[in-house]
């Protein structure tokens, strides 16, 4: 849940206490153990803003997927655009850009390996060990595309010792989850193999009453199956290949019924339960996703050499989506269009990432990290849809890119250490495009951008217990092209943060904490824009500044009691910057007055606070014939704007999400009954803003918001077994 709640790896951990933390044992007295930094470390111990949960707080907290961890991790916000593109903000730094040729502020990577589309960072998580957040621009050690932050899912390692658990979990609208790993030694202390399987379904949450279908329902399949071959006791590789498919229909609410799409209808079409629509169009998003690797860890005398070689596929669509809510065909009014929809999109991707570094030995008074990683991506996107008119694409975007790291420190003396990285990245684009409808030539363009990253920092440790740290650390996320114009690219943006902290462990260890303060300053900030016609671009928008303060901590209160929290102060206010307001008006000339310069706002999607809170308590098992655990945990967050205009209709109030479990374990198996959003909250995740627009028969419509909704109240119970 944060720095002092992440119950990871143990510092001396074997296969049999890795096997016992998947059985769900609570790392109380070890220390914690992430690789964030690249090199296993007690997070404890790691001069920077890191949460992390295990697979147990996952399982707990009822997060199966990307989106969840937004109501654990105080600060992060991932949602989902149109077309299930995914959104992710740490501290207020992300962005809403769409296309093949844009990416995220905030980098994921799933076992080391760099994932690029904007849809195929929406993980869902099958046999996971952990995931790791990192707070803060990442540029020294994780590279291009990661002014916010990055993201790290680690899956479960196969071990020499056999075992094997499985469980399947029934709920309210008929969700049925049922999931699988076997861990098998096939040959002694040298060749394991793990197989991970995972299936899921749960009909729609909201309903298009037109058509009677349900929508925002899931039903999708996994498999991950990893091969472990120790060569030596010095050398070893870790061969992984996964596949997932699913099908999710996609669910956008218009908020207000007198937007542009219910002037235009010829009879009120307005739903006013905010869980259904009118819509003559099924939602439909079928998407599948694989990918393979090859891991190699190599001890030498200097230090100890990793390096990871992969490939990713990824499918999405054909995508239909009825954006106007409005139950009739597409059609003519005074003679132009007015359905607004997807009709048929498909967005394919085909990256291949290396990377390769030396970390030498962190007991030495120098020590470092030195690496290269290549990547290269090959992206498709077909684009067929209605929004105040036909149109139809063909777009495709490679991309070249490769760096260069080193991060080293230097340890004074055993309490104060200084350190220093420098990252050299280098990257080129190809975007090209067919206007199929209207009919216009292929029009192509190349870019590239090369960028040096630095960063210092300096550590001091008073005692065992207490490390004091501050760091300037750069950021650099890479340019690109306009979604609908190859001949309009976007300029790269770029942060310096300057963040001090103190991370403690106190009384006797039971309570672990971690407090730090932090100010950006971010430049050429990329901002997605509507013009005129309803035609989306991006340009690089003045600056901001950010800061605030995290504090996060684990109190184990007694041997039975535990107590987690998180908390995320933070503001943020746009320097100079002139933004297109769609709500005035179309920004087709120097002067128009839609034209606002938004100097003192606050950021999109920068909430003031967010928090959670968790307690977990166990009955001992000879009270109760096996062990129960009992888990509560809430969220909150306070009011969210969705553009740079502070609108409030184009908002959400403060909300909070709680959620309770218990489990009652007897030995091998366990039951677990679980309840999400115990309070059915209507809990916004998205909100995607419109401005005004005029109808073909001189209307002006009201601007709209389309919101995206999380879950219901959702509960059920859950059966497995380990051995």
């Amino acid at each position: 849940m944060s720095a002092g709640v992440a119950q990871a790896q143990q510092s001396a951990a074997t296969d049999a206490s890795a096997q016992a933390a998947e059985a769900g044992a609570q790392d109380r007295d070890g220390d914690i153990v992430v690789t964030a930094m690249r090199r296993e470390s007690s997070l404890q111990d790691v001069p920077a803003s890191i949460s992390a949960l295990s697979s147990t707080q996952l399982e707990k907290s009822g997060i199966s997927d990307s989106g969840g961890l937004q109501y654990q991790v105080p600060g992060l916000m991932i949602a989902k655009d149109s077309g299930q593109q995914a959104q992710i903000y740490i501290r207020g730094v992300g962005n809403n850009l769409q296309g093949i040729s844009a990416g995220n502020s905030v980098a994921t990577y799933v076992d080391g390996v760099y994932v690029p589309n904007s849809i195929q960072v929406f993980q869902e998580f099958n046999d996971v060990e952990r995931v790791e957040v990192l707070k803060g621009p990442q540029a020294t050690l994780y590279g291009r595309n990661a002014t916010g932050g990055a993201i790290n899912i680690i899956s479960t390692d196969p071990s020499f010792t056999p075992s094997g658990k499985a469980d399947v979990s029934f709920g309210n609208y008929s969700a049925l989850t049922a999931r699988a790993s076997i861990n098998a030694p096939l040959v002694e202390d040298t060749l394991a193999l793990r197989v991970s399987v995972q299936s899921a379904y749960h009909k729609g949450y909201n309903e298009n009453i037109y058509l009677g279908q349900r929508m925002q329902g899931q039903s999708s399949t996994g498999v991950r199956a990893a091969l472990r071959w120790k060569l030596s006791p010095d050398f070893e590789a870790i061969l992984r290949a996964d596949y997932s498919n699913s099908n999710n229909t996609d669910y956008l609410k218009i908020r207000n019924p007198k937007s542009w799409w219910y002037l235009i209808s010829p009879v009120d079409q307005y739903v006013d339960d905010p869980r259904k629509v009118m819509g003559d169009i099924g939602a439909a998003q079928p998407i599948e996703n694989d990918g393979q690797s090859l891991h190699l860890r190599w001890d030498t005398g200097i230090g100890t050499v990793k390096s990871v070689t992969s490939r990713r596929h990824f499918d999405s669509g054909p995508t239909f989506l009825d954006l106007d809510q409005v139950a009739l065909p597409p059609g003519i009014v005074n003679g132009k269009p007015y359905q607004g929809s997807y009709l048929g999109d498909i967005t394919t991707s085909t990256s291949y990432y290396h990377e390769t570094y030396l970390a030498t030995d962190p007991s030495k008074p120098l020590h470092a990290i030195v690496g290269f990683n290549y990547f290269h991506e090959n992206a498709r996107e077909f684009q067929y849809q209605y929004a105040g008119g036909l149109s139809s694409y063909d777009r495709y975007g490679k991309t070249d890119a490769y760096s260069v790291f080193v991060d080293a420190s230097l340890d004074v003396t055993p309490q104060f250490t200084i350190s220093a990285g420098l990252r050299y990245s280098d990257e080129k684009r190809d975007y090209r495009q067919l206007r199929i409808i209207p009919s216009v030539p292929w029009v192509s363009n190349k870019a590239s951008w090369d960028s040096f990253s630095p960063r210092v920092g300096v550590e001091f440790r008073p005692s065992e217990d207490v490390l004091l740290y501050a760091n300037a650390t750069s950021g650099f996320k890479s340019g690109g092209f306009n979604l609908q114009n190859p001949l309009n690219p976007f300029k790269p943006e770029s942060i310096w943060s300057y963040e001090g902290g103190i991370k403690a462990s106190l009384f006797d260890r039971k309570l672990r904490t971690s407090l730090s303060g932090f100010y950006y300053s971010y430049k050429d900030i990329q901002v997605s824009q509507t013009l005129a016609n309803l035609q989306r671009v991006v340009t690089n928008a003045g600056t901001a500044k950010i800061w605030g303060l995290d504090a996060e901590g684990n109190w184990a209160v007694t041997p039975n009691l535990r107590l987690t929290f998180g908390l995320s102060l933070l503001h943020s206010e746009y320097g100079s910057a002139i933004l297109c307001d769609s709500v005035i008006g179309p920004c087709n000339s120097p002067n128009a007055p839609a034209l606002v310069d938004v100097k003192g706002n606050r950021l999109p999607r920068a909430p003031g606070t967010t928090g959670s809170i968790a307690a977990d308590y166990t009955i001992p098992s000879e009270v109760a014939g096996g062990e129960v655990s009992l888990h509560v945990d809430a969220a909150y967050r306070s009011r969210t704007y969705w553009t740079p205009f502070e609108y409030k209709t184009h908002s959400v109030d403060p909300q909070w999400m709680t959620n309770a479990q218990i489990r009652y374990d007897r030995g091998s198996w366990y039951v677990a009954g679980y309840v999400q959003n115990i309070f059915d909250v209507l809990y916004v995740t998205n909100g995607i803003g419109s401005g005004k627009l005029s109808t073909p028969n001189g209307l002006v419509g009201e601007p709209a918001v389309f919101d995206r909704y999380a879950a219901p109240r959702t509960y059920g119970v859950r059966i497995g077994f380990s051995y």
